[in-house]
Formats: C-alpha cells, structure tokens, sequence
C-alpha cells in the first residue's frame, strides 16, 4: 500500500518538474502561461497527498478524503498535462493512476481480512 501510494508521489513530483521546465524554457509555448503553473502546482500537490496519504495511519475519514482528493488531482493534472501538450506528464500521471488503483484496492482488500 505504501509503495503504491510514494510511486504516486514520485509520479507527481516528476510531472511538477517536467511541467515547471516548460514553464520556464523559451519556445515551448507555454512559457510564464497561468495554465503551466497550475499544472505544476497540480503535481507538487499531488506528490504532497501522496506522500501524507503513505503516512496516515490505517483506514479512516482522512484517509479516506486523501484518497478521493488524490484521485481528484491525478485527474485534473492529467488533463492540465494533456491540454498543455505536455505528453511526458499526462504519462506519469496515468501511472499515477494506476499506482492509486493499486493502493485503493489494497487498502480495501486489507480492511476485509482478505491478505494476512
């Protein structure tokens, strides 16, 4: 469950850094745009999540809202990523995506008793 949940946050601080080097390189078409900084901060909040979601102990409410926050923002970056044309981070994101799924479903199997 962890390591699902810090795949995503290395997920997400690449994609941060991937969108902040378009933001701040010449000629790439999104240079000093609002949307390139959301998109960045997007990431850097998904890594954040991700990274507190790895340390909260167990299942419960906050859990539960990091989760669907996170889920929340892996979305919104991606389709920042995909509209900014910045294909390498819609990438990480979709493997941010999958990491999620992983780490829910454990989450989920674990709750039941299904894996000792």
């Amino acid at each position: 469950m962890r390591m699902a949940f810090l795949l995503v946050a290395i997920c997400g601080a690449l994609a941060c850094g991937i969108v902040l080097w378009a933001y701040f390189t010449p000629m790439t078409g999104i240079t000093g745009t609002a949307g390139a900084a959301l998109a960045a901060f997007g990431g850097g909040m998904v890594a954040l999540g991700a990274l507190l979601k790895a340390a909260a102990p167990g299942p419960g409410g906050f859990a539960a809202l990091l989760s669907v926050l996170l889920f929340l923002g892996i979305l919104g970056t991606g389709a920042a990523a995909y509209f900014l044309m910045q294909f390498v981070a819609l990438g990480l994101m979709g493997v941010a995506l999958l990491a999620w799924v992983a780490g829910v479903s454990r989450v989920a199997r674990l709750d039941r008793g299904a894996i000792a």
